[in-house]
């Protein structure tokens, strides 16, 4: 099967999300990102494995031991070249560090060989809004969303959550409370 790890956008947040993904879906014409994906941040990159259960039992023992108080804010717009565009993400120095460790304990259980994406050792958070389509798309995209109000959401890092991709979408296996 196939996982991420990811840290789940909830509340009014994860409504702004849906509804600017879902408005950039039909302006532009493109698949709704929502239809795939729950609002979002990657924490560690799409692996296969065909027992979860070792990373579950990683995930809920790291999170007994590890304090994750802080915050994630949302703010921004920006992209990846003419691949993805995103809203911005910013979380506390304290949580950074949190899941750059955690990040490391997780190649312990999930080695690299088994990673989709073979970089794990970068990490940019951010909110997907567009990806998967034509450059030209994502620039009328990007020259759109540099138009709207900037967002402004500030949420505690409370969750890591393990996402299964499940009959052409990824679904909730499970989410741990920080």
């Amino acid at each position: 099967m196939r996982y991420f790890i990811g840290y789940l956008i909830k509340g009014q947040a994860a409504e702004w999300h849906i509804n600017l993904s879902d408005d950039i879906a039909e302006r532009f014409n493109i698949w709704k990102i929502t239809q795939k994906n729950p609002p979002h941040i990657t924490i560690y990159y799409p692996f296969e494995t065909e027992n979860v259960d070792c990373v579950k039992d990683l995930l809920k023992n790291w999170l007994r031991k590890n304090d994750f108080a802080g915050n994630v804010i949302l703010s921004g717009f920006d992209r990846f070249d003419d691949r993805v565009v995103f809203a911005c993400v910013k979380i506390d120095d304290a949580v950074e560090k949190k899941i750059a460790e955690l990040r490391k304990d997780l190649e312990a259980v999930v080695p690299s060989k088994d990673t989709i994406l073979p970089d794990q050792t970068t990490w940019h958070p951010h909110a997907t809004l567009a990806y998967k389509i034509p450059s030209e798309k994502i620039q009328e995209i990007w020259n759109y969303v540099k138009t709207l109000e900037v967002p402004k959401f500030q949420m505690s890092f409370d969750n890591v959550t393990i996402f299964k991709w499940d009959e052409n979408r990824w679904v909730i296996e499970e989410s741990l409370t920080c």
